[in-house]
């Protein structure tokens, strides 16, 4: 079951490049997709998910990224 759609865009990027992150929380997993690449993380459940988002979230955040879209199911 697909929950949550959060993407990303990095604030201090002056180059021309789009430098998004979008991150896709499912019931057991977390894919986060950037520049055609994505990395799976397994999770245990609806909360470990939600954890999960949130923890990469926080991440991005701390190296100029903030949240231009969130979509919850």
């Amino acid at each position: 079951m697909f929950l949550k759609h959060v993407e990303l865009e990095d604030i201090e990027n002056n180059d021309g490049w789009t430098n998004k992150v979008d991150i896709y929380g499912y019931e057991n997993k977390v894919w986060v997709m950037a520049h055609g690449f994505f990395k799976e993380y397994p999770t245990r459940d609806f909360e470990n998910t939600k954890n999960k988002i949130d923890s990469i979230i926080a991440k991005l955040k701390e190296v100029s990224f903030k949240i231009i879209y969130i979509k919850q199911y």
